[in-house]
């Protein structure tokens, strides 16, 4: 900055330099091409790379093999790829039929990579189990001076073999396996790096957003009855949703899939324990649907799956798989015989899948990137088995496309989408031909290392992404992707070799006519990186930045929402804290004595909750690079540690589960509304609910082996403990019967009544009625009374019935105060509301059997009057 400007204004009370045109400079505007960049973009129709790796870091196994792994591992099936590891040994096996491959190709030996022939069953009558190739023995690191290229480690395999014994390395590891096709996510998340790649529309983000959409408005607002004509919560659904946030806390993320911010182990537990206190109260009674903090829970539950759509991670039909190459050109290849495979260019293959399909791989930086293959069917008994890896052509780029991707454990989102497929870009394949470049040898000393590790340190990958999703953001704003094609490609190509520098050794930079623009980024990116709106474009003219302005005023709108009183002519409660609380253990007036003495503690523990509450609203601010997992943890210590104090102060107050909890549901319930204290004493909530359990439960069952398969609207038969649907039978344990399916996010489910109690525990909670009583004479005392009426001329009907007159008052069950003739017919009802009147240290709940005199009508709505009433 120019030290003394030529002179200085006020402004809104802020003073600010002023610079003559003399102490300016002019700010040249650089355009952006192929000179000003540095880098040249070439595009040839007919190109060849003959030094494409088809099988780099693949292998086979053979099922024998396999089997042993599964033997070991515990499992149901044997697993059709396993990333293995041994000593320098580092791959993708696929399982394969290796035996009876050589037997019907008369093959009884093969050249191993030292060009040493070995039989294909040795001495021992050891057949093989392993076949990788030279790419999967990372042993070829002897450097000298005098050889160009560096040696083996080992003159061949016996002494790498001898000296696997020597060392006692007599386990094969696996670092990770194929789950059955059956056990993945039928939906996986898309990125704002994959939307970013495609053609996509407004209206194609709104229809790619319809499947969670869906269930996030099931979930809201239940279905509706046709009795009532009302909206009810639909019990079975709500619980497989419950059920499915659970599992997705207990799946391992895929690490294709875009990282996003874990929750701390602390925070973790917390959810998922209370998850399956709410899905035991629910099973105990399923009006608990409509509890207050059952129901914010679940909002903001749906609200967090509204929000992750805002940073692109939109749900969509497909999952990650293995990719490998075609094992038939493999076997070909390793028997030293011509290689044709099983697959022509543009194809694919896993069974069960048909079709075009579109693949994807992280990072993934531009169009060209996204791959689209012809799944077809073969013919051939030796891959049939695998239906949950991806096995690619031989005969094309697809490997170099998804990203310069290989096969030693490399995965690929897989969908058939249509709206992703009519939106990929046909497009040629980038190529960089000096991947794979090393930089010149430097001598092996700390020096070094030290150089080595100091350029690793840089955040170039990040700011590399950055730029691109800049550039893409723009094409994507001038209507077309292609409109960048030359940034984007360039930044494709500097991010490759990015990643890579780590390795090689080579500086890297981004060029600064790229760099300078992306100062801010997208106007999306405050919802994936985190941040204020400041920080941030305010351009919303791409199509993702305006789904997010949509789907912004979609969580305004529909999650402020609270289930109020509940249409007691409907569920037969008026709230779901008659459910919760037991009066029937507790004199009024000692309830009220420890409603008194608590409830100062609800006010501490809120103000003591409330600087907890602003600090996670701070962090939750920041942007995501500035967010540290040590103070997220803090955090969820805190809150544990303010709950667990709190629960001990309450205990020693009132040591009884089951009022200490039907106290804390009166302040938390009926006082302020905030719900969540009452939970603190979850085990005398329970038990409080198990007195009013509805024995025939909606059960849900998730049927997982039809993941991923097409049975909507199909029915599942069983019978004698087998399932069966379309041509699939398998073991699944219940009574008889058909029984319809229901379907979550590709995930299939069946509902079905069945008698059953749910297990809680009971505490031995012994008598305080001490036989005090709050009754007293009341005269002229204003009180509300409800009519479960639906208009105001109904409720008026029953105000003029009961003025002037003597009617009775009913306690039932300590918890509905019933006004009652002398017919024993109910006229009206007191709220729950106004039973208990603290200020007074009155609770109506003692004026069973008394008279009650009308004396006059203040005020008559809907469904409710006031009156001035007389109780003796």
């Amino acid at each position: 900055a120019i030290p003394f400007p030529a002179r200085s204004v006020m402004y809104n009370d802020e003073l600010y330099p002023c610079y003559s045109i003399e102490q300016t400079e002019e700010i040249p505007i650089i355009t952006i091409n192929e000179e000003s960049i540095g880098f040249k973009r070439v595009e040839y129709p007919q190109y060849e790379n003959k030094s494409v790796q088809f099988f780099d870091g693949q292998g086979l196994m053979s099922f024998q093999f396999a089997e042993r792994i599964r033997q070991h591992l515990n499992l149901s099936y044997s697993p059709n790829a396993v990333q293995g590891r041994l000593p320098y040994i580092k791959g993708n096996f696929i399982r394969f039929d290796l035996m009876k491959w050589f037997k019907e190709h008369n093959v009884t030996q093969i050249k191993d990579v030292f060009g040493e022939s070995k039989p294909i069953i040795d001495k021992q009558g050891r057949p093989i189990d392993l076949i990788l190739t030279k790419s999967c023995f990372k042993a070829w690191h002897q450097y000298s001076e005098e050889e160009a290229k560096p040696k083996c480690l080992f003159e061949n395999i016996t002494e790498y073999e001898a000296l696997l014994k020597v060392h006692n390395h007599n386990n094969f590891w696996v670092a990770n396996y194929a789950k059955p096709a059956y056990q993945m996510n039928a939906y996986t998340p898309l990125t704002y790096q994959y939307i970013h790649a495609l053609n996509l529309t407004l209206n194609d983000l709104f229809q790619l957003a319809t499947p969670l959409m869906d269930v996030i408005k099931r979930v809201l607002h239940g279905q509706k009855d046709d009795t009532h004509g009302k909206w009810l919560r639909d019990i079975a659904y709500t619980k497989a949703f419950l059920h499915m946030l659970v599992q997705e806390d207990d799946e391992p993320k895929n690490e294709d899939e875009e990282s996003d911010e874990q929750e701390d182990e602390i925070e973790r537990g917390q959810k998922k324990q209370f998850i399956n206190e709410i899905i035991q109260a629910i099973d105990l009674n399923e009006l608990m649907l409509y509890d207050g903090n059952v129901r914010k829970f679940i909002v903001k539950q749906a609200m967090l799956k509204v929000q992750d759509m805002l940073k692109g991670r939109i749900p969509i039909r497909g999952s990650y798989f293995y990719l490998t190459n075609d094992p038939i050109a493999f076997m070909e290849h390793a028997s030293g015989k011509p290689v044709t495979g099983v697959l022509k260019k543009n194809q694919a293959f896993m069974n069960r899948k048909r079709g075009m399909h579109a693949l994807f791989r992280s990072p993934l930086t531009i169009f060209n990137e996204v791959g689209k293959l012809d799944f077809v069917q073969v013919h051939t008994r030796y891959i049939c088995h695998l239906d949950n890896v991806i096995v690619l052509n031989c005969c094309d780029l697809t490997l170099a496309r998804l990203g310069l991707g290989d096969v030693d454990g490399d995965t690929a989102l897989c969908t058939n989408d249509p709206t992703i497929l009519k939106a990929v870009i046909d497009a040629p394949t980038i190529i960089n031909e000096d991947d794979k470049k090393v930089a010149a040898p430097v001598p092996n000393h700390m020096d070094s290392i030290v150089n080595m590790e100091l350029k690793s340190l840089h955040n170039l990958t990040g700011r590399c992404t950055n730029v691109n999703t800049y550039f893409q953001n723009l094409a994507l704003e001038e209507g077309s992707l292609q409109a960048r094609v030359l940034e984007n490609s360039v930044l494709k190509f500097l991010q490759g070799q990015i990643i890579d520098a780590t390795k090689n050794g080579l500086e890297v930079e981004i060029p600064y006519v790229l760099d300078r623009l992306a100062i801010q980024m997208p106007y999306f990116f405050r919802f994936a990186k985190g941040g204020k709106a400041e920080d941030y474009q305010h351009s919303m003219k791409s199509p993702f930045n305006q789904f997010c302005v949509v789907a912004e005023k979609y969580i305004d709108d529909k999650f402020q929402m609270e289930d109020g009183k509940l249409d007691q002519s409907i569920f037969s409660i008026e709230s779901t804290r008659q459910l919760i609380q037991d009066m029937s253990k507790i004199s009024q007036p000692k309830f009220l004595s420890y409603l008194a003495r608590i409830e100062p503690l609800y006010t501490e523990y809120n103000k003591q909750k409330k600087p907890i509450d602003h600090r996670r609203m701070q962090f939750n601010e920041l942007k995501k690079w500035e967010r540290d997992n040590d103070t997220r943890k803090a955090i969820s210590v805190e809150y544990a540690r303010l709950r667990e104090e709190y629960q001990a102060q309450c205990e020693e107050i009132c040591p009884y589960p089951s009022i200490l909890a039907s106290v804390a549901v009166e302040i938390a319930y009926q006082n302020y509304r905030t719900y969540s204290f009452a939970w603190l004493f979850v085990d005398g909530l329970l038990e409080n609910l198990k007195q009013h359990e509805n024995v025939l439960k909606m059960e849900v069952r998730k049927v997982n082996r039809l993941t991923n398969r097409n049975v909507e609207g199909k029915e599942l038969i069983i019978q004698a403990g087998i399932a069966t649907i379309d041509d699939l039978e398998f073991p699944f344990y219940m009574p008889d019967g058909v029984y319809s399916l229901f379907e979550i996010m590709g995930q299939y489910f069946i509902g079905y009544e069945a008698e059953r109690e749910t297990v809680v525990q009971i505490s031995n909670t012994p008598s305080l009625l001490d036989g005090r009583s709050t009754r007293r004479t009341l005269k002229d005392y204003s009180l509300g009374f409800s009519t479960l009426k639906k208009s105001q001329e109904e409720s008026q009907l029953i105000a003029d019935d009961v003025l002037g007159k003597k009617l009775k008052i009913q306690v039932v069950e300590y918890r509905y105060v019933h006004i009652m003739d002398e017919q024993g017919e109910l006229k009206c009802i007191i709220p729950r509301d106004q039973v208990i009147r603290r200020d007074e240290g009155l609770s109506l709940l003692d004026f069973n059997g008394t008279a009650i005199e009308f004396l006059s009508i203040e005020k008559v709505t809907k469904s409710s009057f006031k009156a001035i009433v007389h109780i003796d």
